[in-house]
């Protein structure tokens, strides 16, 4: 099974994961076609089908004693991401220079949430959302990202954001 491991804030704030290490690591895993799309932690591989859960502690321990870091790792498998990119729940927005779309990976079911909300400053859209992912529109303020934390906060499980149009290569990417 291919399955696409999405990292958490790697490669920000002094929390450095090589690829190429990290591509190594993942291989002395025993997992096959191990492959990683730009420096984003956007990890790639192979394994026989298994419990998610358990790849994903396999793959958050290997994490942590390889970089000494711990990285929330969310993982999905291709047919997930196919799935997810195949819903384009962003048909009809129009994409401007202060208007970002990002899908956020969630790690565990969210709380029943009214949908569409808009934060309280109106940087954020919640436009859709599923069982695993989180749809938002940003709206850049001032040329700058909103200075909110609605999306964690409303969400209530860990997650990591993808822009869409990134989401859309990363799958491209996992099918190599």
């Amino acid at each position: 099974m291919r399955y696409v491991a999405l990292l958490r804030a790697v490669n920000v704030g002094g929390r450095k994961v090589e690829m190429a290490k990290l591509r190594d690591a993942v291989a002395e895993l025993g997992f096959d076609n191990v492959a990683t799309y730009i420096a984003s932690g956007n990890l790639f591989f192979d394994a026989p089908t298994t419990s998610k859960a358990k790849l994903t502690a396999q793959l958050e321990e290997k994490i942590a004693a390889t970089f000494g870091i711990e990285v929330p790792v969310i993982l999905r498998t291709l047919p997930e991401l196919e799935a997810v990119c195949a819903l384009n729940p962003f048909a009809g927005v129009e994409v401007t220079d202060d208007l970002r779309l990002m899908v956020n990976f969630l790690a565990g079911p969210p709380p029943k949430l009214q949908v569409p909300a808009t934060s309280p400053k109106g940087g954020f859209e919640l436009v859709h959302l599923t069982k695993g992912e989180a749809f938002i529109v940003i709206r850049l303020q001032n040329g700058r990202w909103p200075n909110e934390k609605w999306p964690d906060r409303t969400l209530a499980v860990p997650s990591t954001g993808r822009f869409w149009h990134t989401t859309a290569k990363i799958l491209q990417a996992a099918k190599k």
